[in-house]
């Protein structure tokens, strides 16, 4: 999910700097390999090189558990693996709307109020 949360900033920072959809020539939504890397060859910087590389290592390590899942032997995704993750990913998110993008004062969060349904409470039986 830190990889899908640094995702959505980067596609709101390319709509924001470039003033255009983050799109393919194909008509494909950019990937964040793909954000990341043309963010990369922007000069000036609009996000700093070091802040790249921790998001880069974010997606790296989204690459593991979730996204692209395969196996690695030896290696075993941890929590301090996650932690990890999530600190980078909150640390970036303050970075990027309190001092990346300081013109933008709000962001907007759509919640929809779903009927209340009865859970369904079920028993897993072992053989």
């Amino acid at each position: 999910m830190c990889r899908r949360a640094i995702e959505a900033i980067l596609k709101l920072a390319y709509r924001r700097f470039f003033k255009k959809e983050p799109r393919t020539r194909k008509n494909r939504d950019l990937e964040l390999s793909e954000l990341l890397r043309r963010f990369e060859r922007e000069k000036p910087e609009m996000i700093p090189k070091h802040w790249l590389n921790i998001l880069d290592a974010i997606r790296n390590i989204g690459n593991v558990p979730g996204a692209h899942a395969k196996k690695i032997p030896h290696y075993r995704f941890s929590k301090g693996d996650a932690a990890l993750a999530l600190n980078n990913t909150l640390t970036f998110r303050e970075t990027y709307f309190n001092k990346i993008d300081k013109e933008l004062t709000r962001v907007y969060t759509l919640t929809v109020e779903l009927p209340k349904t009865k859970a369904k409470k079920f028993e897993l039986k072992r053989p």
